[in-house]
């Protein structure tokens, strides 16, 4: 198990102009695989991989990536006998000019991925901050009703005070005046009561 395996290695999917092959270089390095990846005409990445077939399971699980802009659809294995060519894992570049295409490729992936994780995050904001403006107009249109029954029940409160003020007050004055004639009656009472001594 622990013998020198070659893995040849065919990945399909969105694997060109994201940057993947430089996601199989450092899973590979991690792992101390030697090989290379390769771009190949037909939009696969080729992949030659040298090591311990316990390892290349490993890596083969690794880079079976599901991660936009990177989207690893199938992976085909075909083991064969090492060459033990390799000292390193490298990338095999095509021409300059397609490199060149590729990397900008891949910038724009990923540009379009932030941007459309972006509008994604302000769609997000814009529908709590909606939400969240929902619930204040409820939560003062709750309080708004209930300081209107307060302010009701406070009115009636203050009327029936009132009212209560108003008869109080005229039974007041009809005590102090019923008193008032009863101290008055009581003087006059007195002074019968002296004048007819003398």
């Amino acid at each position: 198990m622990n013998q020198l395996q070659r893995a040849e290695i065919t990945v399909h999917g969105d694997v060109q102009a994201v940057g993947y092959r430089y996601a199989v270089k450092r899973a590979a390095m991690k792992l101390r695989i030697q090989g290379y990846a390769q771009n190949m005409p037909e939009g696969t990445v080729k992949i030659i991989a040298e090591a311990p077939r316990n390892t290349i399971q490993k890596f083969i699980e690794t880079i079976r990536i599901n991660e936009p802009p990177i989207t690893v659809e199938h992976i085909e294995t075909k083991y064969t006998k090492p060459t033990g060519e390799f000292k390193f894992f490298t990338i095999k570049y095509g021409e300059l000019a397609e490199e060149m295409a590729e990397g900008f490729g891949t910038g724009q992936s990923y540009i379009n991925l932030s941007r459309a994780e972006n509008k994604q995050g302000f769609q997000s904001l814009k529908d709590e901050a909606k939400a969240m403006r929902i619930d204040i107009n409820k939560n003062f249109a709750a309080m708004s009703t209930k300081y209107d029954a307060i302010s009701r029940n406070l009115s009636g409160a203050v009327k029936a005070i009132q009212n209560e003020s108003v008869q109080t007050r005229a039974e007041l004055i009809r005590a102090v005046d019923n008193l008032s004639k009863l101290v008055q009656a009581f003087i006059e009472d007195a002074r019968r009561r002296r004048q007819n001594k003398d």
